[in-house]
């Protein structure tokens, strides 16, 4: 008889500590973000629990903002300060996809994890979701509560970030 897998999306934004106030530091890539992770967790758990995560852990989404203009930036360079004072506050996260089993080794290498790809940051999990549809109604609540639902950046998350994640 097939048992379903029971699955669970934690929502985890990044700040990063290395940069300056008016400068954008990226995290990084989805490669770099989840080599972090299995290298926190093998440090801290073990070989067994990394082998472990290494099977289940996914990256379903993530959202880096950077210093540079990029496609996930949703204002030009040439806006005004109160834009782009919004534009360095947007916050980076991912989407992860773990067993429900793993949650606890997830989250415990998430809070020691203390830097990507060579730049300090700190990981914080917004929540922790059953299903892709409550994980994206977790990412429209957190940024609503940041941004407000009046602003441009609440149209962009609802045009561009919310139909990518799957």
């Amino acid at each position: 008889k097939m048992v379903r897998q029971k699955v669970r999306f934690l929502t985890v934004q990044f700040d990063g500590t290395s940069c300056r106030a008016d400068d954008r530091c990226s995290v990084g890539t989805e490669k770099n973000i989840m080599d972090a992770i299995l290298d926190s967790c093998q440090l801290n758990f073990g070989a067994t629990a990394s082998a472990r995560l290494w099977t289940h852990l996914q990256i379903k989404y993530t959202h880096i903002a950077s210093s540079k203009s990029s496609s996930n930036n949703f204002e030009s360079d040439n806006t005004t300060p109160s834009a782009k004072k919004r534009k360095a506050q947007q916050p980076e996260f991912c989407v992860l996809k773990c067993s429900r089993e793993d949650v606890g080794i997830v989250r415990a290498s998430l809070t020691f994890l203390t830097q990507i790809d060579g730049k300090r940051v700190y990981a914080r999990v917004v929540s922790v979701s059953g299903s892709p549809r409550t994980a994206k109604m977790a990412i429209v609540k957190y940024w609503r509560n940041l941004f407000g639902s009046s602003s441009s950046s609440s149209a962009y998350m609802e045009d561009v970030i919310l139909p990518s994640i799957k």
